[in-house]
């Protein structure tokens, strides 16, 4: 007995399971489309920070050439003007005449000296760019890690979402299941009570007759036979007429009577 119950247990979670995965697979084909990963605002965003951290990992190279290139071009104007005023203190013989190797050593001195001075300044600037920057990865490993992560996270969240709305079809297929069990049937002209209830509103023959797949004819019959029994009435204040069910105790009545 005990193992007969087991294996039924285990029959039917290994039913449950199969429905589940199947409606957990169906919601994530239905949410992929709807939230695509490839596109739209997190594809967006993981692009944008990728890039953001492309540029700050080229912050200090990017700075250290701009000042390279600007002291080059100092460099050079500080020279011409060096030679220049050699030249003008020459001629007001504020110094003696100068030989030109002798201006060429003097100025060669000079450029060295503003060489040193400009390196000193551009490695100390990219130092200090570095130790304000240690805290950013020298790579695109952590930025790749980080487009992972987000990945990974919007993955199990859009699975969790799946599995939720699959539990919630599941429950719902079994509260109906369960409620068509447990409700009494009925059939013939009484079918025409159930429906008025499930309306909740007047109906025209029509209306009824869709609703059953029945001929409407068929239908104008039971609700004659409905309106003697005095389980319905007709409003007959505008055409096309309505029916609505003034018995809310019909189930019991229909019951009672099957019991006699």
């Amino acid at each position: 007995m005990d193992g007969n119950s087991s294996g039924n247990r285990s029959t039917v979670f290994d039913h449950y399971e199969d429905q589940l995965n199947k409606k957990v697979e169906e919601h994530l084909k239905y949410l992929s489309k709807i939230y695509p990963l490839d596109e739209g605002p997190v594809f967006d965003l993981l692009t944008s920070y990728k890039k953001n951290m492309e540029a700050i990992n080229h912050i200090p190279m990017l700075i250290t050439n701009s000042l390279t290139d600007l002291f080059r071009i100092k460099k050079e104007n500080f020279t011409s003007q060096f030679q220049q005023d050699i030249s003008f203190l020459i001629k007001s013989k504020e110094v003696r005449e100068l030989e030109e190797r002798e201006i060429a050593v003097i100025t060669q001195a000079v450029k060295d000296l503003m060489e040193a001075l400009f390196s000193i300044i551009i490695n100390k600037t990219g130092e200090t760019l570095s130790s304000y920057l240690k805290w950013m990865p020298k790579s695109n490993d952590t930025a790749n890690g980080t487009v992972e992560e987000v990945k990974d996270f919007f993955a199990r969240l859009m699975y969790e979402i799946a599995k939720a709305r699959a539990e919630r079809d599941l429950y719902k297929e079994e509260v109906v299941s369960l409620k068509k069990a447990m409700t009494p049937q009925v059939s013939g002209k009484y079918r025409v009570l159930r429906v008025l209830e499930e309306a909740g509103k007047p109906l025209r023959p029509v209306e009824i007759a869709s609703r059953l797949e029945l001929a409407e004819v068929t239908v104008r019959r039971y609700l004659k036979d409905l309106m003697a029994e005095e389980f319905i009435a007709r409003n007959e204040s505008r055409k096309p007429y309505t029916y609505r069910l003034v018995d809310r105790n019909w189930l019991s009545r229909i019951t009672g009577r099957r019991r006699k």
